[in-house]
């Protein structure tokens, strides 16, 4: 089963608008950016085309990429006192210059919608957060419509990144999967994937999983995303497509699906925060 992402994502995305309809005052999501960097830009396009489409107030904060860490401080405590700000997103990566720890730390944990800050990411381990990471949740929704069985089964994730692997690992073992987390490149990486029933990938490394690699009928769920010859492309060879049970495309997969669970979780701060 090849998974359209974009089909998913439009379907929210009529879901959101009608509920967004129904708010006395709309949403707002609060982004912070660095630099011209064109991918940062694309990611960043991409979130403010969504809230447009549904009513949700976006506005952006585009600094220099010399800006100082005190400029970046003060301006997130100005967005977590401002009452009409629902989510604030600090858009990834920064300039080596700035902490990304500490300034993702900064967000209050109930605007949080990417649920990065240290205190959000407890919550979040411990099963107590009103909302998922967007991948995570992104996963969980694709697992659900593709009916995949995850308690008792054996899943590999490739990569332990804070966006993707991190997260993706500790929910698949609130699901009951036997999970083997890979952050380092192996010489015998196919020893790991033959034997998995799941794979999540989030190494950002071209094409790292062939065919030859797998066994028939393993969900392959392609999260990570990097440049080759100028054009987008996943940890997954595509001729994949053919072995597994259920495909996720780079791109056109995971990513739309992320990019609404973004506003999924907004929406649901912004109904905690009215009430």
């Amino acid at each position: 089963m090849r998974i359209n992402g974009k089909e998913i994502r439009d379907r929210m995305k009529a879901e959101f608008h009608e509920e967004v309809a129904a708010f006395k005052h709309a949403p707002h999501l609060a982004v912070i950016s660095v630099g011209q960097n064109p991918v940062i830009r694309g990611f960043v396009n991409l979130k403010k085309k969504f809230a447009e489409d549904i009513g949700v107030v976006f506005t952006e904060d585009i600094f220099s990429s010399d800006v100082s860490f005190l400029q970046i401080q003060k301006r997130i405590e100005e967005l977590n006192r401002d009452l009409e700000v629902t989510g604030i997103i600090v858009q990834l990566p920064l300039p080596v210059h700035l902490d990304v720890n500490v300034i993702l730390n900064m967000i209050c944990l109930q605007k949080d919608v990417d649920v990065l800050s240290q205190k959000a990411n407890v919550y979040f381990e411990k099963g107590e957060s009103l909302v998922l990471t967007p991948v995570v949740a992104a996963v969980a929704q694709i697992c659900r419509e593709a009916k995949v069985e995850i308690q008792g089964r054996k899943a590999l994730v490739l990569g332990h990144g804070r966006l993707v692997g991190a997260p993706v690992a500790v929910w698949l073992k609130k699901q009951g999967a036997d999970v083997t987390v890979i952050d380092e490149p192996l010489p015998n990486l196919g020893n790991f994937t033959k034997n998995a029933d799941i794979i999540v990938c989030g190494a950002g490394v071209p094409w790292v999983i062939k065919p030859e690699m797998l066994k028939h009928g393993v969900v392959l769920l392609d999260a990570g995303t990097s440049e080759d010859g100028g054009v987008i492309v996943g940890d997954v060879d595509p001729r994949c497509e053919e072995i597994a049970s259920v495909f996720t495309p780079v791109p056109g997969g995971i990513g739309p699906v992320t990019v609404a669970m973004i506003f999924k979780n907004l929406l649901i701060l912004h109904q905690k925060s009215v009430h």
